[in-house]
């Protein structure tokens, strides 16, 4: 559980109450430092759109970027999500 008062503020600020027991496992692997989104969702067992939702909204809010990259084999995007203070 994330100890900071004002990181639970800013949950509180950017996320719905019924969201709240999800978003708190994707931000802290956030602050765990840069991670994919489809690592996010393994780690925390939660479906890949839901860790998608809660990231667009933090990034929305300003507390989490990315960076896109582009495999050169398969040519699929990959999106690297990390959290900024």
């Amino acid at each position: 559980m994330i100890d900071d008062q004002m990181l639970q503020e800013l949950i509180h600020e950017i996320i719905t109450e019924e969201e709240e027991d999800e978003a708190v496992p994707v931000l802290e692997c956030l602050m765990k430092g840069n991670v994919t989104d489809e690592e996010i969702s393994e780690k925390t067992q939660l479906k890949l759109n839901i860790v998608r939702r809660i990231l667009y909204k933090l990034y929305d809010a300003g507390v989490a970027s990315y960076k896109r990259s582009k495999d050169p084999e398969t040519q699929w995007y990959t999106y690297t999500w990390k959290f900024e203070p």
